[in-house]
């Protein structure tokens, strides 16, 4: 086996070959280390005695990762910003450290994901009137073309004002209440399960802790950066703002395929199956959000 110098730490290459006879993956020696991945001093205790890292005894499974959600809500100990400037060209790389024990440079995942969705909130709260006036934009043909005249001045009648500028006030809203729990729930939960899911299929293993992991990451950076890119857009040229977000998805969803999952084409069309099931969950409880909120303000309206 031989050796590398990474970060002037010298690390074994994994190039090994396993008892199986398979290669040997760098996941599968997590917690088998005897020096620190950190600064390689030789491990004798939990924390390592030269740096303050702590050691892993064992994988991230799913129960360890929930015991750990607690204390990672409101840790800003560890490097903010480099965490952030990390995960924007080498997202896949910081996830596999913080999943193999190198943990101290990085704020954990859960933390950077309710960072990076504030942002993505406070971003649409700066572009307001901006955006409402986007999305009003797309709801009038629609409306016009299906509701009668009559019909029309009803539903003006029963939001208040003009049909799409009303909705697209719903709408805004309702996103703003609801987006950090859809992205959560049904963006980065339901794109780790299906990427651990899909690997596994592929013959690489993969338990549902780390995967999480690598999902909160991934999903932070992406919503940092459109959080960024829609001021941009919506100053410029609003019909651009879908389009690069999803550009924006997309170049995540590469960059952090590796070095975290293997190089295989079967594992790369996992990711990107993957993403886009979840993209589909997350937009679905976007609108289920937006309908949701049209329903109790016509409601609430009707017995005004």
């Amino acid at each position: 086996m031989s050796n590398s110098e990474e970060g002037g730490v010298t690390r074994e290459v994994e190039t090994a070959v396993s008892a199986s006879g398979h290669p040997e993956r760098w996941s599968d020696r997590i917690g088998q280390h005897t020096s620190c991945v950190v600064c390689g001093a030789p491990r004798c205790s939990e924390y390592c005695g030269n740096c303050g890292q702590r050691h892993l005894k064992q994988r991230i499974d799913f129960r360890a990762w929930a015991c750990d959600l607690g204390s990672s809500v409101l840790q800003f100990d560890r490097g903010v910003l480099f965490t952030f400037a990390s995960l924007f060209y080498r997202p896949g790389h910081v996830a596999r450290e913080y999943v193999r024990g190198n943990q101290k440079p990085f704020t954990k995942p859960l933390t950077c994901f309710f960072l990076a969705a504030t942002a993505q909130i406070f971003s649409l709260w700066l572009a307001g009137d901006a955006v409402t006036e986007s999305i009003g934009d797309q709801f009038r043909p629609s409306l016009n073309q299906a509701l009668s005249e009559d019909s029309y001045a009803k539903l003006r009648e029963q939001l208040g004002g003009d049909p799409p500028e009303e909705l697209a006030k719903v709408y805004l809203l309702a996103i703003k209440q609801g987006y950090s729990y859809a992205a959560l729930l049904f963006f980065a939960v339901p794109w780790a399960i299906v990427q651990c899911l899909g690997q596994r299929s592929a013959g690489v293993c993969f338990r549902l802790g780390e995967t999480i992991v690598w999902a909160m990451y991934t999903v932070s950076a992406m919503l940092l950066v459109t959080a960024i890119t829609t001021q941009l857009t919506l100053r410029v040229n609003a019909s651009l703002q879908a389009p690069i977000a999803l550009a924006v998805y997309c170049y995540f969803v590469w960059k952090s395929h590796q070095p975290f999952f293997p190089a295989g084409i079967r594992s790369r069309l996992v990711t990107w199956v993957a993403f886009g099931i979840s993209l589909g969950s997350f937009f679905a409880s976007i609108l289920a959000i937006f309908a949701t909120a049209v329903l109790v303000r016509l409601l609430s309206g009707n017995s005004g």
